[in-house]
């Protein structure tokens, strides 16, 4: 059997779809959708950007809207997940287990850490004889205690609950199983970390419960800044070379006076313009700009350069929303069919980014293309 088709929808295409009319090309491409991923056919991956962009905090009024879009997101991904964008460069990829967020936050969420944690916060409230402290110190004997005296029980759920995990952790019993013995370590912190592949959950804990900002503006800023250097300093590697020749050959013909000369500076020009192609490639670049692949892997790097070769050539600046539009498209090569932002994706079409073949330019054009995919052999994405 075949493998799933692997998809990557735009932001956009979920506000499209999970609350369009009856009888429109959304609530086709929609329903088409949900058909086939329910009969394995398609994949469909979310992503830190798709999750902050979709969920934005909004005011109570509007807060059913924010918990539908997230339900609508979970029935099409499931906990199917592309990594943080800069753990690519750490060789993390596409999983089934909902781990969209930074590497990083993975060492933070470890069972064998935080349930001492709760240990020793239960017992500074509860204050037992020193011998029974002795005692309590081993987890089992202390889940044992705990679980003997409902008081108790209640005093490690609310202690629990205050935890920066989504509130159905303090409902599962996990961790109390896990300090048990009941669970292993691994077990545990698989549990852990699923709570944050639920989108809903990540709704209700982020905004709800904690109030929090939209990450996505400070991590869009913090990224706009560090793109807009990699881009100065792409523009001024592509700039450089040939500024200074432009410049001498511009004044060549002046002096030029027998035939063969002039035909010299005509082969020198065309030998420019070569030299102008040759640099204006992301291949170039790239070997020139060690972050791009320090930050995304070979894949990933590939297709930022050719996009920011593609801006350049476009003769405009970087803008704020580009730093997202790059992060998006950093899945490109982990994917079978890719949806972005329109003039992103008319970009990366027109400089023919590397797997610009991969590129849907709206969402109508999705499902003709899944039909294509199908009667084709796929060939392994990057890995």
């Amino acid at each position: 059997m075949s493998r799933r088709i692997r998809i990557y929808l735009d932001t956009s295409d979920y506000a499209a779809m999970y609350c369009s009319e009856p009888g429109t090309s959304a609530t086709r491409t929609r329903e088409k959708l949900r058909y086939l991923v329910l009969n394995d056919t398609i994949e469909i991956g979310f992503s830190f950007q798709i999750v902050f962009e979709l969920l934005q905090k909004a005011a109570p009024q509007y807060r059913d809207d924010r918990l539908a879009r997230a339900k609508f997101l979970k029935e099409l991904c499931g906990t199917n997940a592309f990594p943080y964008p800069d753990d690519l460069g750490k060789g993390r990829r596409f999983s089934h287990n909902g781990f969209w967020f930074a590497e990083d936050f993975l060492e933070i969420m470890r069972a064998d850490e935080i349930a001492p944690k709760v240990m020793q916060r239960i017992l500074s409230d509860l204050r037992p004889r020193r011998n029974d402290r002795r005692a309590l110190s081993k987890p089992k004997t202390f889940a044992k205690w705990i679980r003997s005296d409902p008081a108790r029980l209640n005093l490690f759920t609310a202690c629990v609950l205050r935890l920066p995990f989504p509130p159905e952790l303090a409902a599962s019993g996990d961790l109390l199983q896990y300090l048990a013995g009941e669970i292993t370590l691994a077990e545990a912190n698989f549990r852990l970390r699923s709570y944050y592949g639920d989108p809903e959950a990540i709704y209700r804990m982020w905004f709800d419960r904690y109030d929090r900002e939209n990450p996505v503006g400070l991590l869009r800023d913090d990224l706009s800044e560090g793109l807009l250097a990699m881009f100065q300093q792409a523009r001024k590697m592509l700039d450089d070379p040939l500024t200074d020749l432009k410049e001498r050959i511009r004044t060549l013909p002046e002096i030029a006076a027998t035939r063969e000369e002039r035909e010299q500076v005509r082969e020198l020009r065309t030998r420019v313009s070569q030299f102008a192609t040759e640099i204006h490639s992301p291949e170039w670049v790239l070997k020139r700009s060690p972050g791009l692949l320090n930050n995304f892997g070979s894949e990933s790097a590939m297709v930022t350069a050719g996009a920011l070769v593609g801006l350049y050539l476009e003769n405009r600046e970087l803008k704020r929303s580009d730093a997202i539009d790059l992060l998006h498209a950093t899945y490109l090569p982990h994917t079978d069919l890719w949806r972005g932002d329109r003039a992103f994706s008319h970009l990366l079409l027109k400089y023919k980014v590397k797997y610009n073949e991969r590129v849907v330019p709206t969402l109508d054009n999705l499902i003709p293309r899944i039909e294509d995919e199908l009667v084709k052999h796929r060939e392994p994405l990057a890995e």
